[in-house]
């Protein structure tokens, strides 16, 4: 058996997704991504669920179509602007690293892990970096099902899940 080395070119640098909303596990995966990854081109992503969807979800409004609004409308989602704001306080944090950055809001009609996923593939990311908050066991641990665990599951792709600052080893 023998080894190929293969050299990797500036216009075939590693893409890196770092899934950000703003907390701090969101924050020091953005920072490990850098640190880890100081070649690399960092896309930033940030998922939100518009207000239409969770109020059609709300409701329960079997059968009744999601409508996708944009421009004005989607631009007036306080969780759209929560989003923006989100993107943007995470290319402030990489410009703190000195890391360039693509930052992106994606809307996510489902689940946000599956919008995180499909960003990934869309921007075709090597690897996905996200955070975690770990449950803290008992039966809430055992019933929920985090995002990361959730992208970690169906990305097809490597995954990097940062745990917290406060995590202490088993």
């Amino acid at each position: 058996m023998t080894l190929e080395v293969i050299t990797i070119s500036d216009s075939q640098s590693t893409v890196v997704l770092v899934a950000f909303d703003g907390s701090a596990e969101a924050q020091r995966a953005l920072v490990h991504a850098a640190k880890l990854f100081p070649q690399a081109l960092l896309q930033i992503v940030t998922a939100y669920e518009p207000l239409t969807h969770q109020a059609m979800r709300a409701v329960g409004a079997p059968g009744v179509a999601m409508v996708d609004l944009h421009g004005e409308i989607a631009e007036a989602d306080t969780n759209y602007q929560q989003a923006v704001a989100c993107g943007q306080q995470a290319v402030a944090v990489a410009a703190e690293l000195g890391v360039e950055c693509g930052a992106h809001v994606v809307e996510s009609p489902q689940s946000t892990w599956s919008a995180i996923v499909d960003a990934a593939h869309a921007l075709q990311a090597d690897v996905i970096v996200t955070g975690t908050r770990l449950s803290s066991g008992g039966l809430k641990g055992l019933l929920s099902s985090s995002t990361s665990e959730n992208v970690l599951h169906n990305a097809g792709m490597p995954v990097l899940i940062v745990p917290p600052a406060d995590h202490s080893p088993r």
